[in-house]
């Protein structure tokens, strides 16, 4: 189970606990518009948001007019996540429960900060990959592993700036673009260079940059087109 359920009641306050995590998840939004959507036209896009939290991806993709659907091993989170849906008129459908559980596909899958918490980053690439259209996007983001990613990720995100509860990270599960590609290309996924996310205390933004790998990091992957591919059925 993700460590964030804790985090269900507040996940939607303002000046609250992920107030940084809203931060990085607009700068998230905005890469993925441009290479889901390069026109920018979102509407009609089936999306899965896989370990989906309170639905901060989710509703931010909704408002563009993505069809979503959430998914989350914590009740306590697809509660909170289906609570403020409800309140802000959107039609997400969330539902509790695994990746594995999921029959349709879908144009868009997400893996945002979920393979930093599993046992087998590999198994669940694999089963986002099986609910991927052909032609479809799959986004992943994680951190990588080194000294500055337990500086900055645990010691100053968790115990001095306290963005998120302590605990919620182990380092040893932290992984590098490395790590992730071979399981992106072992399932015959064509890999977009990786990307940081990066945090300037200057100006209290997030900005991507294709040179700083050792924090935050995002990558797009694509499912090629398939010739005489039957394509499978589409979420709605």
């Amino acid at each position: 189970m993700f460590p964030f359920g804790d985090l269900a009641k507040t996940w939607w306050t303002e000046n609250g606990p992920l107030d940084a995590l809203r931060g990085m998840n607009s700068l998230r939004m905005h890469i993925l518009a441009r290479h889901l959507a390069p026109k920018g036209r979102m509407a009609g896009k089936s999306v899965l948001d896989v370990g989906c939290g309170g639905g901060m991806a989710s509703e931010a993709l909704a408002r563009l007019g993505a069809h979503v659907t959430g998914t989350d091993p914590d009740l306590r989170l697809i509660r909170a996540a289906r609570a403020h849906a409800a309140k802000s008129r959107l039609p997400i459908r969330y539902r509790h429960g695994l990746v594995e559980n999921i029959a349709e596909s879908f144009d868009l899958v997400l893996l945002l900060d979920v393979v930093e918490h599993v046992e087998d980053p590999a198994r669940i690439i694999a089963q986002a990959t099986r609910c991927l259209n052909p032609g479809g996007i799959l986004a992943l983001t994680s951190v990588s592993r080194n000294a500055f990613s337990w500086g900055f990720g645990i010691l100053a995100a968790e115990y001095l700036l306290g963005w998120v509860p302590r605990g919620t990270h182990d380092w040893n599960k932290f992984r590098n673009p490395s790590d992730i590609l071979p399981h992106l290309r072992a399932c015959g996924l064509e890999c977009s260079p990786p990307v940081g996310l990066v945090y300037q205390p200057t100006d209290g933004a997030w900005h991507e940059d294709p040179h700083a790998l050792s924090g935050n990091w995002m990558i797009i992957a694509t499912r090629p087109c398939e010739r005489n591919h039957k394509h499978p059925r589409r979420a709605r």
